[in-house]
């Protein structure tokens, strides 16, 4: 890493379009806050090196508060155009995209 990148903040910002895939029961932080952990289904088709690639994947995500509360009253199924960051998973084990903010798409 550069000196220049090190004092320079990184960006990690994630947008998604996705199906909820599935969702665990609303738990709550030591802190008292709401948390909704749940898993994302996405397809698409990407253009990489002038070649459509098909794109599909599954990955877990979590949000805290009002976000939270708003994802646990979604069905299964609904398509969602979801934004946030990517953070490693408890332990390191993987990746987990944390939602600041989920719109359902109709």
């Amino acid at each position: 890493m550069s000196p220049a990148s090190a004092s320079s903040p990184s960006e990690n910002h994630l947008r998604l379009v996705a199906r909820l895939a599935q969702l665990a029961p609303l738990r709550y932080t030591p802190a008292g806050l709401p948390a909704q952990d749940v898993l994302l289904e996405h397809e698409s088709q990407q253009t990489e090196v002038d070649h459509v690639r098909r794109v599909a994947l599954n990955l877990k995500a979590v949000a805290f508060g009002e976000t939270a509360l708003r994802l646990g009253r979604m069905s299964l199924g609904s398509r969602l155009r979801c934004t946030g960051f990517l953070a490693a998973a408890y332990r390191g084990k993987g990746v987990v995209f944390h939602l600041q903010h989920i719109e359902p798409i109709e």
